[in-house]
């Protein structure tokens, strides 16, 4: 079993082992671009220790941290045209 958490105050998501081993971080700071986020799920997903669950829960946590309106988070993010979105992205 593992935990994928959203740390806000390091704009960090965190894949943890049940053992609370850390496996994985992931600053925001990597997500300004399509091909970053693909990259990154991409080396998640070849990792020995992913499986569907893990990939199903990363995807999660990104739709919440880009629905998230918080001023801390870098425009950009997740959405085109360097918005954050609140519900969809719109230009």
């Amino acid at each position: 079993m593992y935990s994928i958490n959203f740390n806000q105050e390091k704009l960090k998501i965190q894949i943890q082992s049940n053992l609370g081993e850390s496996l994985y971080e992931i600053s925001l700071k990597r997500f300004e671009s399509d091909p970053n986020i693909l990259e990154i799920i991409l080396d998640i997903s070849q990792q020995k220790w992913c499986n569907s669950e893990i990939l199903e829960s990363l995807v999660k946590i990104l739709d919440e941290v880009c629905s998230q309106t918080d001023n801390s988070l870098q425009p950009g993010i997740f959405c085109p045209f360097g918005l954050i979105r609140a519900s969809t992205c719109s230009p």
